[in-house]
């Protein structure tokens, strides 16, 4: 932190934030469950807990759970999401959005007397925000209208 220069305002504000995140995250079970302050609670929910993962049938009523609850064939846009494709045009469309601010920050320092640069901002975002949004919103309704010509048939 001593050689962060005019950045170590916001370095602390960084590791202050991290550190009141990891409290909460620490605090929020004995928070929303007031039981886990007497010891005999935590003790049997922890061995409820260890039953369930490890100990009877070695984990198998896990792996049941797991198959009857969560391996379900999606249709629409819940399968979408999870699409390989999905995820890379979301990380393109990140790059995108790094680099077009990265210009902006620099045509605004060149070009200084500029008051609207708020608004170019604002501007430039529009299209790739409303592309992926309009991307989103047709992959789901192309899906859901093949499972209804495919329900049709």
């Amino acid at each position: 932190a001593d050689h962060a220069g005019g950045g170590r305002g916001g370095l602390i504000f960084t590791w202050l934030s991290l550190g009141l995140t990891i409290t909460s995250w620490l605090c929020a079970p004995f928070i929303f469950n007031p039981y886990m302050f007497k010891m005999a609670s935590f003790r049997r929910d922890l061995r409820a807990w260890w039953g369930f993962f490890f100990a009877q049938d070695g984990g198998q009523r896990w792996v049941e759970w797991y198959d009857a609850k969560q391996l379900q064939i999606r249709h629409g846009f819940r399968r979408s999401v999870r699409d390989v494709s999905f995820l890379i045009m979301f990380f393109l469309l990140l790059v995108v959005y790094a680099v077009m601010q990265q210009k902006l920050r620099l045509l605004s320092g060149i070009f200084f007397g500029i008051r609207s640069m708020f608004l170019m901002q604002v501007l430039a975002l529009v299209p790739p925000i409303g592309l992926s949004l309009a991307y989103c919103v047709l992959v789901a309704i192309t899906v859901q209208t093949r499972v209804k010509v495919g329900e049709l048939r």
